[in-house]
């Protein structure tokens, strides 16, 4: 006689994703949100694969659209059409608001991927993190440009944009950049940390570096600490 076990896997993976104009930005070969988009893609495809259940929701200051979990093939179809629906995106991101939906409107979910670049969060963005730590397994994964981390080697004058406001301004790179990117890492550094001490994971990625790496080394991590 031979005993046979099937594991029983009831898991529902939800993403966030981040539609704020911050994330048109780009100066390499990807806008960050067309980097992200193939990034939740990738992983949606491959958490699909193993029968677990997969929904995303697209939030900028507001929540903007969602699809509910839900398991097969036709599920990657759903979330890629919404994502690239370029009429979801702008304003600015709120971590508040990401917060809030999760907490009012999802229910039995187990792991909630937060994908954004994490700039210009609410004053008071940890205790949003505090309470959704406690009712999921968060995820947050930091997409960023190398412009958004330093300014062109060698660069004359430049003009910088706000998105949200429309303001530009001239600067001379050379005078700020030391000072701009030392001020960019302890940011980054910071939310990492404070992801970290909410017993959540974090995973920074350049969109000019491959994604595959560092997902796989996070999510390796994740199967050790879970053993």
């Amino acid at each position: 006689m031979v005993r046979e076990y099937v594991e029983q896997r009831d898991i529902n993976v939800f993403f966030i994703l981040d539609a704020s104009a911050n994330m048109l930005f780009g100066s390499v070969k990807k806008l960050k949100i067309e980097y992200a988009i193939e990034l939740v893609t990738a992983m949606a495809n491959a958490i699909l694969g193993v029968g677990d259940n997969v929904g995303i929701a697209l939030i900028n200051d507001k929540f903007i659209a969602k699809i509910y979990p839900q398991k097969g093939r036709q599920q990657i179809y759903n979330i890629t059409r919404l994502m690239i629906n370029h009429d979801n995106y702008g304003g600015h991101f709120r971590f508040k608001a990401a917060a809030e939906f999760a907490l009012h409107y999802l229910k039995g979910f187990n792991i909630l991927v937060i994908v954004s670049d994490f700039f210009n969060l609410d004053k008071n963005w940890e205790e949003s993190l505090k309470l959704i730590a406690k009712k999921f397994d968060v995820v947050g994964i930091m997409v960023r440009d190398p412009r958004d981390r330093t300014f062109p080697e060698d660069a004359g004058e430049i003009v910088i944009g706000d998105p949200h406001s429309n303001k530009t301004l001239l600067i001379e790179p050379a005078l700020i950049k030391g000072a701009y990117e030392k001020i960019i890492k302890d940011q980054e550094l910071e939310i990492e940390h404070k992801f970290h001490k909410n017993m959540a994971d974090f995973v920074n990625i350049p969109t000019d570096k491959s994604f595959v790496e560092p997902i796989l080394t996070l999510f390796k991590e994740r199967a050790l600490k879970w053993r």
